[in-house]
Formats: structure tokens, C-alpha cells, sequence
């Protein structure tokens, strides 16, 4: 009866931890692990997604799909900053966003550019996105809805410097962001209820921006994610060999709590 309890134990310990959620955690990204697409480039705190050059788009999606389950949180800082002889100064253009998605492409995938910041067009998607130029806004966007009904003014087309911190969630089926540009003191607070799961089992994560016919240095950095990820449950056929498995061990464990007393009898 001890082995036997102890057994069950065991079993039911491990089929816990088999389903628990395992958590992953990157800190301070190193940006130049990300997958570069267009005209992108990377150090290792600074993703380079506008510079100051006319009609370019830019991406960088994390190499690695995550499962859609996952709860996800972070922080970021991005700058657009007016690199000068723009048609009319101050008016950077055009973007960035933070893009959530399941596209084909994978971490290869890339949007249109100008006001579509590379986040228009990646399909089985949803995101946060700045515009800047004479859009001026911030908003939660999802596939063929961009920049997305969820929206709020957001100054960022006509100062000369944006600098802007943005921290972000998505639990419980909702994705939720806090934006503050330092250079105006304007906040943007927004929240989309999204089930990420309808996009697929898994997606990927990362950067896109673009410039049109106004430009300026788009960049990202101070890059921080959390990421709690749920194990998937096994298969059938799966909890079947476990539970073989632990009974071995609790045949193993009973054969050698008895031998001693055998060999005293």
C-alpha cells in the first residue's frame, strides 16, 4: 500500500508538471538575434527601422514562432527623430508597430510601406502601431483593419523629436497598451479583447516601420519580453506510455522496499 500511494504520487506530480506553464524570459533583447527583412538593420539594443531615406520598409521578427497560448508582456522606446531636409520639417514619416501574427512568412514576413508602417498586409495578424506624418495617432490594428478602429490622437508627425516609451500586455484574451512620448508628455491608453489562438497555434513577434515620401531615423531599443508559455497536453497515445512508465518505476520501487525484508524472513 505505501508503494502503491507513493506511486500515485508520483504519477499525478509529474502529469502536473507536464501541463504547467513553462516560463520564458528575455531581457534587454539583443536585437541582432531578430530576423532582418528589407532594409533593416540591427546592434544589439537598436532595431533600425527608418533612415531617414524615402520609400523603405523594415522588419524584424523574433527567428522563433511562440505558442499562441502564451501570455506575453513588455516594454520597448522608440524614436523618430527629423534627420532634416525633409519637404516639410518635422513631418516624419511614417512609423512603427509592434506586430503580433501568423503569416506564412513566418519571421520573414513584411508588409507595405508608407503609412502602412510594414504592418499592412501581414495576414493573421494583430498589433500596435504608431503613425506619425499627418496620421498622428496610436492604435491596435488586426489583419485588414489597419491602422485598426482602436485608436487614439498621438502626436508624433510634427516635433522635430519623439522619443516614446511603450509597455504593453496581452492575458486573458485581451492586448493592452500604456505609451507615453517623454518629448510632449502625451499618453495613449488602449486595450483590444483578441483571442490570439484564432490566428493559429503559434505566432511570432516583432518589429515593422516604413517611410514614404517624408522620412526621418525611425529606430526601436530597450527591448524587454516576458513570455509564459503553456506546455501542450500530450497526446493519447502520449499519456499512455507515461503512465507505463511511472507504473515501472513504481514496480521498481515496490521490488526494492520488499527485497530487504525477504531476505529477513
Amino acid at each position: 500500500m505505501i508503494a502503491t500511494t507513493k506511486n500515485s504520487t508520483i504519477l499525478a506530480a509529474s502529469v502536473a508538471f507536464l501541463i504547467s506553464a513553462q516560463s520564458v524570459q528575455a531581457s534587454s533583447v539583443d536585437l541582432t538575434t531578430l530576423t532582418l527583412n528589407g532594409s533593416a538593420t540591427a546592434t544589439t539594443n537598436n532595431l533600425n527601422l527608418g533612415n531617414n531615406i524615402t520609400d523603405q520598409v523594415f522588419s524584424g521578427f523574433f527567428p522563433t514562432a511562440i505558442n499562441s497560448s502564451s501570455t506575453i508582456s513588455g516594454s520597448f522606446k522608440f524614436s523618430l527623430i527629423d534627420g532634416g531636409a525633409i519637404r516639410n520639417i518635422g513631418d516624419q514619416a511614417d512609423g512603427i508597430a509592434f506586430v503580433i501574427h501568423a503569416d506564412p512568412s513566418g519571421a520573414n514576413a513584411l508588409g507595405s510601406g508608407g503609412d502602412g508602417v510594414g504592418a499592412n498586409g501581414i495576414n493573421n495578424a494583430i498589433g500596435i502601431g504608431f503613425r506619425s506624418f499627418g496620421n498622428n495617432l496610436a492604435s491596435i490594428f488586426t489583419t485588414n483593419d489597419f491602422p485598426g478602429s482602436t485608436s487614439s490622437p498621438f502626436s508624433l508627425g510634427h516635433n522635430e523629436e519623439n522619443h516614446v516609451e511603450v509597455s504593453f500586455s496581452y492575458s486573458s484574451g485581451t492586448l493592452a497598451f500604456h505609451a507615453l512620448n517623454v518629448d510632449t508628455a502625451q499618453t495613449a491608453d488602449l486595450s483590444l479583447a483578441f483571442d490570439l489562438t484564432t490566428l493559429g497555434p503559434n505566432v511570432y513577434l516583432g518589429f515593422t516601420g516604413a517611410t514614404g515620401l517624408s522620412y526621418a531615423y525611425q529606430n526601436v531599443y530597450d527591448v524587454d519580453i516576458s513570455i509564459n508559455q503553456v506546455a501542450p497536453v500530450p497526446e493519447p497515445s502520449t499519456w499512455a506510455m507515461m503512465i507505463l512508465g511511472f507504473a515501472g518505476i513504481g514496480f521498481m520501487a515496490y521490488r526494492r522496499k520488499s527485497k530487504p525484508a525477504l531476505m529477513a524472513a
